[in-house]
């Protein structure tokens, strides 16, 4: 977007705008000088006709003219006042968008700056910009800052049980603070949500269990959540996607929230089961924060049915090769090989 030049190339390129500078005044010397002459051939014709005893106002007129045209000649000649207002000018722009003016405006400015700079190249090619495109891409931009998943990595294993099916998720996460050379510590919250039809005589506690939870953060020793105590509690559903009435989350013993305090990175495992009825044959996974390396293993072995599988990206088409999806005939694997913003992700259908 903008033509930045580091502290030693800008040292490098004084000379070069001495240079220009000097060319513009030689390109305009031979026109200051023929205006210079004009002026001095103007007096020379205005003496020549002058008359001592009559007082002539035109002939004196144009003497001042003549005047005019050296002193303002010899003045454009020493400075060039048009040519050196174009350097200048040139030379401000170019300062405008060095790297040490934008490194000295707010990050409020910056936003700013680059929000209308990004609708000023597109409105050079049409006449209207949507407001909505540039909306979204300013909250694209907002992510390079925000933490995001290196690494996420999912198995699910299902098995008939009478009515239901048993679903167990293996999952590893592992998280990156791009800001994390500024020793500064950022908190990332638990994330994990199950959906659930509940009737009235169920218990979530038979719906949802988990079997692991182990965290790292930076190289600190793991810590087991199991056994510092976690507790699972469930809430009205707030998704629209899938008609269910409850959700599930984790909270530590307190009743409170969990949240992992880390700088660098962070390392995620978990093993949680699910019961669900057998005709919920849906399994929807969304991405909370972006991320770099995706992968969904499904598996339903030895159950005569049929998996059918999708990847949905924002950038992300199978026909590019940036996703690739797997299909046997108990298992399913999908995998993208570029960013998953949040709200992209993947589904599996059992058929």
């Amino acid at each position: 977007m903008f033509n930045i030049k580091s502290k030693k190339q800008s040292h490098i390129d004084e000379p070069k705008k001495v240079n220009e500078a000097t060319e513009i005044r030689k390109r305009s010397f031979p026109t200051y000088i023929a205006i210079g002459l004009v002026g001095a051939v103007i007096i020379f014709i205005c003496l020549k006709y002058e008359n001592p005893l009559e007082h002539n106002h035109w002939l004196e007129l144009s003497i001042h003219i003549g005047q005019a045209l050296i002193i303002g000649s010899t003045i454009s000649l020493l400075i060039d006042l048009p040519a050196m207002v174009n350097y200048f000018k040139k030379i401000t722009i170019q300062s405008l968008i060095s790297e040490d003016y934008l490194n000295s405006l707010s990050r409020i400015k910056l936003l700013d700056l680059r929000k209308k700079t990004t609708a000023r190249i597109h409105l050079k090619d049409t006449q209207f910009v949507e407001h909505g495109l540039i909306d979204l891409d300013e909250k694209i931009c907002d992510l390079l800052t925000k933490y995001y998943h290196e690494r996420y990595r999912q198995n699910v294993s299902c098995k008939f049980e009478g009515d239901y099916v048993i679903k167990k998720h293996h999952v590893e996460e592992l998280i990156i603070n791009p800001l994390g050379n500024t020793g500064n510590s950022i908190k990332f919250p638990e994330n994990v949500r199950n959906f659930f039809y509940k009737k009235e005589n169920e218990n979530v506690g038979d719906m949802f269990k988990i079997l692991k939870y182990v965290v790292t953060a930076d190289d600190k020793k793991e810590i087991d959540y199991m056994k510092e105590g976690i507790k699972i509690i469930e809430s009205p559903s707030d998704t629209t996607d899938m008609p269910y009435n409850v959700q599930t989350s984790i909270v530590n013993k307190d009743n409170n929230p969990l949240e992992f305090e880390f700088i660098k990175w962070l390392k995620i495992e978990k093993i949680w089961e699910v019961r669900v009825p057998k005709a919920d044959i849906t399994f929807l996974k969304r991405v909370k924060i972006p991320v770099k390396s995706f992968r969904l293993d499904y598996h339903f072995p030895d159950s005569g049915v049929k998996l059918v599988a999708a990847c949905f990206g924002t950038l992300a088409l199978s026909d590019e090769g940036n996703i690739k999806i797997i299909h046997e005939d108990d298992h399913v694997s999908i995998e993208s090989y570029t960013w998953l913003l949040p709200g992209n992700g993947a589904y599996v259908v059992t058929i």
